[in-house]
């Protein structure tokens, strides 16, 4: 069995723990076990955690006592609840994370280690295109029905009248090409923040349909859950995973997501 090639990120399987983190036969490791050699390692590649490899075994490690804190590093033994399958969902592992208070976790089969996953690895291209096509079909979730219960002039009113500048310029880039595909629906322009605009100024309509959506208005607004993290990994000129509130955020759009799913299927 080729274990090696579900470290290989693809699309047509399910994000996993092996895709995000780092293998046993890419990543930076020592073979001393000399603290001061170690720190200076981890200090130079700002790693947090150094694998200690004996041959093709992998029983220790270290690690910084305090996570970005290169002064004081310590000397750790691998115990089984370091360890968790190669092949666990993303979503899993942020739970667990989140579960366990732990932001790492060697990567193991029956055979033993075989790589690390760490709070830094979710800043990968793999973690952002997923969590990128979440919020996407959030969107468009939201806005298929939005389609069914608003009328387009309503819609349209709303975003030319509002204090919500985004949505205005919606408005403008809706009414230009429109000229051009009178096909067009202003219901294929909405996004974050614009859906909790119009969420807010429909209020009554939705409480009629599906009050239950409302409970989740705010969190599209600019500057809010669902509007931050697609706007980071849309445009990730700062890292989305930070510390153990960002995993807690993502956990939340993620858990969300799947009951609006469900709410509005």
């Amino acid at each position: 069995m080729n274990v090696k090639k579900y470290f290989n990120y693809s699309p047509d399987l399910e994000l996993t723990v092996a895709q995000i983190g780092i293998n046993k036969w890419d990543w930076e490791a020592t073979i001393r076990f000399d603290e001061g050699y170690a720190r200076r390692v981890m200090e130079l590649n700002r790693f947090d955690i150094l694998p200690i490899q004996n041959d093709d075994n992998i029983e220790h490690y270290y690690q910084t006592e305090k996570w970005g804190d290169y002064s004081k590093i310590c000397f750790r033994t691998i115990e089984k609840e370091d360890e968790i399958y190669y092949r666990l969902s993303f979503i899993d592992l942020i739970r667990k994370m989140i579960h366990e208070d732990k932001y790492h976790y060697f990567l193991s089969d029956s055979n033993g280690i075989l790589g690390l996953v760490s709070l830094n690895n979710l800043n990968c291209l793999a973690v952002y295109n997923y969590i990128y096509q979440i919020t996407a079909s959030l969107e468009r979730v939201v806005s298929d029905y939005l389609k069914r219960v608003l009328k387009e002039e309503f819609v349209l009113e709303v975003l030319r009248n509002t204090n919500d500048k985004q949505a205005n310029g919606i408005a403008v880039t809706f009414d230009k090409q429109i000229t051009e595909n009178s096909e067009n629906s202003i219901f294929q322009y909405l996004f974050f923040p614009t859906i909790g605009t119009l969420l807010s100024h429909s209020k009554e309509i939705i409480k009629g349909d599906c009050p239950e959506l409302l409970e989740y208005r705010t969190k599209f607004g600019t500057g809010n859950l669902y509007w931050d993290i697609r706007n980071t990994v849309s445009h990730p000129i700062r890292p989305l995973f930070l510390n153990a509130e960002s995993v807690i955020g993502v956990n939340e759009m993620i858990t969300d997501y799947v009951k609006i799913r469900a709410l509005l299927s």
